[in-house]
């Protein structure tokens, strides 16, 4: 046995047309934090990254060649078909231990049970990794029942899953190490950056957690208690950053990065004190930044920043619970626009309550506070999270994602895929011919622009109106009351690609 841990992050990114699409790969940040825990405590440890890997033959000859005591599957649930193929290939090749963690599992443990893997971590794992290598030895490396010592692991008795007692969250992250950088190809990762971004870019995270009670959003890792690393902590890892590595980008992968307003401003300055400025991007909400905070940031490197504006209705935002107004949406664009920094709007279609004057509603709101970039999607139900209990009668297994933004009609909405895939088509548009007024966008690109407004406008219209005559009006009264809806599973799936 050469690895008593092998690490694997299952993402490929020839599987995923969104994110090959906008070519920012993703660092398997939370693996390389348990990877640089385990090492510090003296196991040895290798990672298994597929991100630009094709197919599952050279994670198998991974496997062969390390032959690891334990092997162990970081989870996403646009990732879970293949990862689900991953853990039993791994049973079937021998493996000894197989266990999963990670967002997906830790919301929805079974599948991953059901596919073979011995347990399911829930919540962090860099202190769990200890205590689970530690049954595993003490168990010979083979025998399963030897985790259920482990607080946080879920298990199967029979057919279904046992509930475990959750894991205490960590105190202190400023004791955790800095992630196993080494551990990870960064060739590749940089050579896409370069070539589709013209920079080289790294990720790191300041703090974990998030209060904020939005009803979509899942916390089956981290729960609503916020923890930051210290300032100084995060000060040295980006000098260790820039001495090591020299990235010449950065990605805080922060939930919220300005949470508390007097670390950010801090650490804003201590940045800079420290001749620590490494351009970078991160996520905030409108209604935690005004103008000396996003001035802060400037100074300190911030170029873009990610706000989850989600609807331009302020009906739907608080359905959702956003806890965000629509001025405060526009007072942050306008500021943006102001200070120079990009504004990324992520948006949502499909939210219960939602009607057409609503959908038209977010798109007018792009158009008038003009962001750099916008992300559409199809409002997504994670088990675990109030708004999957909501519509969970009403849920379509075979139109479950299995890449990003897949924007499939998860749950029987309003209105089928194709109409919010049109609506999503007519948001970018719309935010293209703003950015050509503004002068953002070159002026060339107009006649093309405007002959895509031509048709997405009236096809946004037209299938609204179809899709009318064929359901109820009232989409409240669709809660709980499955095939009410004239189009099925497979009628949305004949619109996956609908362009």
């Amino acid at each position: 046995m050469s690895a008593d841990l092998a690490l694997v992050n299952p993402f490929q990114l020839l599987r995923d047309p969104v994110e090959l699409r906008y070519g920012q790969p993703y660092f398997p940040l939370g693996p390389l934090y348990v990877a640089s825990r385990a090492r510090s405590k003296g196991w040895n440890v290798k990672l298994f990254d597929g991100m630009f890997t094709s197919d599952a033959t050279s994670f198998e000859n991974f496997l062969k060649q390390e032959q690891p005591g334990v092997v162990g599957f970081y989870t996403m649930n646009t990732v879970r078909a293949n990862t689900i193929d991953w853990i039993a290939r791994a049973k079937r090749s021998g493996q000894r231990l197989v266990i999963a963690g990670g967002p997906d599992a830790s919301g929805d443990p079974e599948p991953y049970l059901k596919a073979g893997a011995d347990g399911v971590l829930v919540g962090e794992g860099e202190d769990a990794i200890l205590d689970i290598l530690e049954a595993a030895k003490r168990g010979g490396w083979k025998d399963p029942a030897a985790l259920s010592e482990v607080t946080g692991m879920v298990r199967t008795n029979g057919d279904e899953a046992m509930t475990a007692q959750r894991r205490d969250r960590l105190a202190h992250l400023d004791e955790l190490p800095f992630p196993a950088w080494d551990l990870v190809d960064l060739q590749p990762y940089r050579k896409l950056w370069m070539r589709r971004h013209g920079v080289s870019a790294m990720s790191l995270i300041a703090g974990r957690g998030c209060p904020f009670r939005c009803t979509w959003c899942a916390k089956p890792v981290l729960d609503k208690k916020f923890l930051t690393r210290s300032v100084e902590n995060v000060v040295n890892e980006l000098l260790w950053l820039k001495r090591n590595f020299n990235p010449s980008y950065l990605r805080f992968v922060d939930d919220v990065f300005v949470m508390d307003r007097r670390w950010a401003l801090k650490f804003c300055e201590e940045v800079v004190r420290a001749d620590a400025v490494i351009p970078f991007e991160c996520l905030a909400r409108v209604d935690l930044v005004n103008e000396e905070m996003l001035a802060a940031l400037k100074r300190a490197g911030c170029q873009k920043i990610f706000y989850g504006v989600e609807s331009g209705s302020q009906k739907i935002l608080d359905a959702m619970k956003k806890g965000t107004k629509i001025h405060q949406i526009k007072t942050t664009a306008t500021l943006m626009h102001k200070l120079g920094i990009k504004m990324h709007a992520y948006l949502m279609f499909g939210y219960p309550g939602e009607e057409y004057e609503d959908i038209w509603k977010t798109i007018r709101l792009v158009e008038e506070t003009v962001p750099h970039s916008a992300g559409v999607s199809v409002t997504y139900p994670i088990k675990g999270t109030e708004f999957y209990d909501q519509v969970r009668n009403e849920f379509l297994e075979s139109n479950q994602w299995t890449y990003s933004n897949q924007n499939l009609s998860a749950f029987r909405t309003r209105y089928p895929s194709w109409v919010y895939r049109f609506a999503a088509k007519l948001t970018q548009t719309r935010l293209q011919l703003a950015q050509i007024r503004k002068g953002t966008a070159p002026l060339s690109l107009l006649p093309k622009i405007a002959l895509k407004n031509a048709v997405y406008t009236p096809l946004l219209a037209l299938s609204a109106a179809v899709a009318d005559r064929l359901q109820p009006r009232d989409n409240e009264q669709l809660i709980g009351k499955p095939g009410r809806h004239r189009w099925s599973q497979n009628a949305n799936q004949s619109f996956d690609h609908a362009s």
